[in-house]
């Protein structure tokens, strides 16, 4: 499933094409890459290593350069994505902004745009 699993990805989401930026590239080059472009993300979704180092320079990174950005994530089974989530929501006190289940994790930010 390797070889054909970011186009699968993107038959997936082709409904949404409109909405969704998919960026074939590491996380941190992707958020480089959004803010050289000037692109405000709403929403960024984390799949990436699962190792505690890497997941933590991500979300870290994740929150410096978008801080208003909701965070979406999977394995939230593997340790190393767990505490390295865990250990951001502890250090910025977002406690209350966290959700998680068997398998994924979010973590909500203030709302930019009303639901109208």
């Amino acid at each position: 499933m390797l070889p054909t699993l970011y186009e699968t990805f993107l038959v997936n989401c082709w409904e949404e094409r409109e909405q969704i930026i998919p960026l074939r590239m590491t996380t941190l080059d992707a958020l480089q890459l959004l803010a050289r472009e000037n692109v405000s993300p709403d929403l960024i979704y984390i799949d990436a290593a699962h190792d505690f180092e890497s997941v933590l320079e991500d979300v870290r990174t994740c929150r410096k350069m978008f801080p208003k950005a909701a965070l979406v994530g999977d394995d939230w089974a593997a340790e190393g994505v767990r505490r390295a989530v865990e250990t951001v929501v502890k250090e910025e006190e977002l406690e209350p902004m966290l959700g998680s289940n068997r398998t994924a994790w979010w973590l909500k930010t203030e709302c930019r745009y009303s639901q109208e």
